[in-house]
């Protein structure tokens, strides 16, 4: 029989099906792990002006190393309209930022927002 194969989540014993849930040495169970790398993946890498590599600044706000350029996320833009009036609803913040529905309701799905009784909170 084949030995299991241990990953960072999970423990691989021959067949697929079969695995066993682990944690990461900070605790983390794989949901958190996804949504990292969800997160990780969204994030700008490069200035689209000068191509340099950008810094992140906070709340969804990144800047060039060299030009210092701003380039901000979406949920920097929706965090950005939050701080001014924290009650607005789906279609308020979708005129406020320019985003679109689905453009918010993708940042409900990974959980950087959320939506209670209507109204828009992170």
């Amino acid at each position: 029989m084949n030995q299991p194969v241990k990953t960072k989540y999970y423990t691989y014993s021959g067949n697929t099906h079969d695995t066993a849930r682990s944690t990461s040495k900070s605790g983390d169970n794989i949901e958190s792990g996804l949504q990292m790398a969800l997160q990780m993946r969204k994030q700008p890498k490069r200035c689209s002006g000068c191509g340099n590599p950008l810094a992140y600044k906070g709340l969804g706000v990144y800047e060039c190393i060299i030009c210092k350029e701003p380039v901000v996320t979406n949920y920097g833009k929706v965090r950005q309209v939050l701080d001014i009036q924290s009650t607005m609803t789906v279609p308020e913040i979708c005129e406020q930022t320019g985003l679109t529905k689905a453009e918010i309701k993708e940042l409900i799905d990974e959980g950087s927002i959320r939506v209670i009784n209507g109204v828009v909170t992170v």
